[in-house]
């Protein structure tokens, strides 16, 4: 019973850094597309070192962009002091990520037809619906179809959350960490290949991590914090300068980008700093918006390199990517503002 008011307790007192994570996840994911849009699309038009760094800020930016809000949504729906059965995760919270992929991945998908094709024809219409299904609409939304996939397996995690001792809790998570991320970074550096696997995902990791972060299994002091994250940053450098490839060294970051050592640290510096719970209202305003700034992000980033006829070569790579960075977000804050204040269509951002 004192266990469980401890929870709820914390609950209360450690809201704020939520919501301070959640803008920095938001902010940081515009960052990621703002980056690697100009040099997707124009690869062959920047030098090798506008190419190495563009790598490395996409490195360092998807190391903890994304597993930011995963490990929030274990902090929330792993809570045992809140009330969540299984029959509203299935009609509330997956019905509306569900909706979310029908409705803007179905558009994504037309839009993306119609800048490929350059014309729009009603058929078009279906083969929007049927790749939004299967996936096949813009990139970013791979978040949308893996977030349903833990909501389904949510009470099971919850399960475990409540029911398991400390010591057990932490040694299944050591043992998902170990097998979804290092050891594949270690076969990807030494070129072998193990038979061994656990049936998770990096992603359960971090769902699970964000629950033990926030009821204090996982505690970081600041200056351990702080090494990681350092630690993090030399070895993403420094491996884009240890191979003259980027498809080589870009593919040993992205496993590294998963390797929850600068994630973990940065999730947990930010609640031991973050301890005033009196969230100001820009925090407030801004949190809210994550969500349906995710979601709108690509759409203004897609619209300027594939409906202007704006040429990002012409420009520096750093001006580009901060005037891409700047419109992006206050355009994708606006319209998520907008949708706010529509009844129903709220519901979905």
């Amino acid at each position: 019973m004192r266990e469980e008011v401890k929870v709820i307790e914390t609950e209360k007192k450690n809201f704020r850094y939520i919501s301070v994570l959640r803008i920095i996840a938001m902010f940081s994911v515009i960052m990621i597309h703002s980056v690697c849009t100009p040099v997707t699309y124009y690869s062959e038009s920047y030098s090798h070192l506008e190419l190495q760094i563009s790598c490395i800020l996409r490195s360092v930016f998807i190391s903890f962009a994304v597993p930011i809000f995963l490990m929030i949504s274990g902090a929330l729906f792993l809570n045992p002091s809140k009330d969540i059965s299984t029959n509203k995760i299935l009609t509330k919270y997956v019905k509306r990520i569900f909706l979310d992929i029908l409705i803007f991945g179905s558009i994504f998908a037309l839009m993306e037809i119609v800048f490929t094709n350059k014309h729009f024809s009603p058929i078009d219409i279906l083969t929007a619906l049927k790749n939004a299904l299967t996936g096949n609409t813009w990139g970013h939304l791979w978040y949308l179809y893996l977030i349903i996939s833990l909501y389904l397996v949510t009470p099971v995690f919850r399960a475990f959350a409540k029911n398991s001792e400390k010591k057990d809790f932490l040694i299944v998570l050591g043992i998902i960490y170990f097998f979804t991320m290092v050891l594949p970074l270690i076969s990807s550096i030494l070129n072998i290949k193990t038979g061994f696997y656990v049936p998770f995902t990096t992603a359960s990791f971090f769902y699970l991590a964000g629950h033990a972060v926030h009821t204090d299994m996982i505690k970081l002091k600041n200056w351990h914090c702080l090494l990681l994250i350092i630690l993090s940053f030399v070895y993403i450098i420094g491996m884009s300068f240890v191979k003259n490839s980027l498809i080589i060294y870009g593919a040993q970051i992205k496993n590294v980008s998963w390797l929850g050592i600068m994630t973990v640290p940065l999730y947990c510096l930010v609640k031991n700093l973050v301890t005033n719970n009196n969230e100001r209202k820009i925090e407030t305003f801004l949190a809210s918006m994550s969500f349906g700034v995710y979601i709108f992000h690509a759409v203004f980033l897609n619209f300027i390199y594939k409906a202007t006829p704006f040429t990002p070569v012409n420009y520096p790579l750093v001006l580009v990517v901060s005037i891409a960075f700047v419109i992006t977000s206050i355009f994708s804050i606006f319209v998520t503002w907008i949708f706010k204040k529509i009844p129903y269509l709220n519901k979905l951002v």
